[in-house]
């Protein structure tokens, strides 16, 4: 989908959740919101700058492996016209719950994410195979609902019993 921004936050982080915006779709001029998205798909947002030579890559590539991603992850890929707003140079993927679970600024060209670095993140978004019993949890971060208080599996290792409950699609 390649669409034309109206208002968002870059100011992101991973965890965030992005204030909602509606975008319009280049090719009927219907519009759409991030929200839409929410508990059916994965998004990729990519803020790169097109114009120039390497993003215009990047971009292409993704483009190209947009069908894959989407039969292999649930996920749609958005590309901002940079030609219609001024966006930071960023690759975000948020989850079906809406949160950013990877961010890539792209601010040099050696930030610039590779296609292998953002399947390898989208990976993480479908585990296909349960944890065996017995074995060690993967460390992970959880926001609040307030959206600033995080907890890391991490931080209770060791130290106390941890019960974890994800609803489907939220995850």
């Amino acid at each position: 989908i390649y669409l034309t921004m109206t208002a968002i936050s870059w100011g992101l982080k991973v965890g965030d959740v992005p204030t909602d915006f509606v975008v319009s779709r280049a090719a009927d001029g219907g519009e759409i919101k991030l929200s839409d998205f929410y508990g059916t798909s994965n998004v990729i947002l990519n803020a790169l700058q097109t114009g120039s030579s390497p993003d215009a890559e990047f971009a292409s590539q993704l483009q190209i492996e947009a069908e894959a991603f989407k039969a292999r992850y649930d996920v749609v890929v958005i590309t901002m016209n940079p030609e219609l707003v001024e966006v930071e140079r960023t690759v975000f993927i948020i989850d079906k719950s809406g949160h950013v679970r990877s961010k890539f600024d792209g601010k040099t060209d050696a930030d610039r994410p590779t296609i292998e670095q953002v399947e390898s993140e989208l990976a993480k978004l479908k585990r296909t195979t349960p944890l065996a019993v017995g074995s060690p949890a993967p460390d992970f971060s959880l926001t609040e609902a307030d959206g600033k208080t995080v907890f890391s599996l991490s931080d209770y290792k060791g130290k106390k019993n941890v019960l974890v409950t994800l609803l489907l699609q939220t995850y």
